[in-house]
């Protein structure tokens, strides 16, 4: 005798809030070339071991620096340089070179600045809707709120 075997599927509602910040967030240019130019970034750097190397010593050197002078200093950091100046081909390092002045343009730092902001807002309510026992009365509650902070973010700035 055959039994009919019965699957449940429940769909992340975190996962779901977060799909449709991207989607919405992508609506707008500058926030789109900033995933964009995320995706883009950790593929230069991610294809190579010798890359990501580069950058954690780099990172690791510079926060010491930091932390002994007291002071914080901003720029860009070495692997992309010598992807520059070392790349395979022409085609790699004029990507990289474009890409550099992309992460430092004003647009690039506003929109990546917002998102955090956004991501930030909406941060408990994507926690909460990963719990296993899910509270629909305080998910809900903090839809609400997700949804007042980010209208007085956009009415007020």
């Amino acid at each position: 005798m055959l039994q009919k075997l019965k699957v449940y599927y429940i769909h992340c509602f975190a996962h779901q809030l977060q799909l449709t910040l991207v989607v919405i967030a992508k609506n707008d240019i500058h926030v789109g070339n900033l995933f964009n130019m995320l995706t883009i970034l950790i593929n230069i750097v991610g294809a190579s071991c010798k890359r990501r190397g580069m950058l954690r010593e780099q990172q690791v050197a510079h926060i010491s620096e930091v932390l002994a002078n007291g002071e914080l200093i901003s720029g860009h950091g070495c692997a992309l340089d010598f992807i520059v100046e070392d790349g395979l081909n022409s085609e790699q390092r004029g990507a990289t070179s474009n890409l550099l002045v992309l992460l430092q343009s004003f647009d690039f730092i506003f929109s990546m600045h917002l998102m955090k902001v956004i991501f930030g807002i909406t941060n408990e309510l994507s926690f909460a809707l990963q719990r296993k026992e899910q509270d629909i009365v305080n998910a809900m509650q903090l839809v609400k709120l997700a949804k007042h902070r980010i209208q007085t973010l956009r009415d007020e700035g």
